[in-house]
């Protein structure tokens, strides 16, 4: 990644009021899930992602903001004031970077990295393109954001964070509540929850759609 323009997204990144980092299935690709947590961490920073990216931040993390469906995903993003995008198409299942499940065009400074120029700014106009490998992008920007220290509103980013998971739990306790019935006929999803319960943390899920039965 280019140095200058990793120093200007860092910058952008440590000086925002409340930015958000939104990650595509590209983070996975690259292997780069540790240096997400740790640039999401350092800038006490929620993550938000496209349902192909779901787990690539830990969701016993403070900043992971995962399911994008749930209400609470539009809130973070439509009020950020920077948003890093990366390893994402920005297409469907990222709202194309769209209002209102994203902030109003000029409302909204944009990072975005990618490995394919022909999809820096596509959908969503970009302040700051980084045409680079998602792991040694991030890894860069972490290490740049280090060396500006903490940022000055760390504090008031993490109260926000803690208001927002709030949220996230009270919205994730009303899909929870019938996976726990036991009742007929079974919720289709009260299976994999009880085969959850009893399966190590780290095992892959994958699931179909299920749109062949609508």
């Amino acid at each position: 990644a280019d140095p200058v323009l990793v120093s200007k997204a860092a910058k952008m990144l440590v000086d925002a009021q409340q930015p958000v980092i939104h990650a595509g299935s590209g983070v996975y690709h690259a292997g780069a899930e540790p240096e997400l947590a740790r640039l999401a961490q350092l800038l006490a920073a929620p993550v938000t992602t496209s349902w192909a990216a779901r787990g690539a931040l830990p969701e016993n993390l403070l900043e992971a903001i995962p399911m994008t469906a749930l209400a609470v995903n539009d809130e973070v993003r439509s009020s950020a004031d920077v948003a890093l995008i990366v390893g994402s198409r920005m297409g469907e299942t990222d709202w194309w970077g769209k209002a209102p499940n994203w902030a109003k065009p000029g409302s909204q400074a944009t990072i975005q990295i990618d490995n394919d120029e022909a999809r820096l700014g596509v959908n969503k106009p970009v302040t700051v393109a980084l045409l680079a490998d998602a792991k040694e992008a991030l890894r860069a920007l972490a290490d740049a954001v280090e060396e500006l220290g903490a940022p000055p509103n760390k504090q008031v980013r993490i109260k926000a964070l803690e208001g927002w998971r709030a949220q996230w739990d009270a919205e994730r306790a009303k899909l929870d509540k019938p996976l726990a019935s036991h009742g007929a006929p079974v919720h289709p999803a009260h299976v994999p929850s009880i085969a959850q319960s009893v399966m190590p943390e780290d095992t892959v899920w994958v699931f179909d759609g299920g749109n062949t039965a609508v």
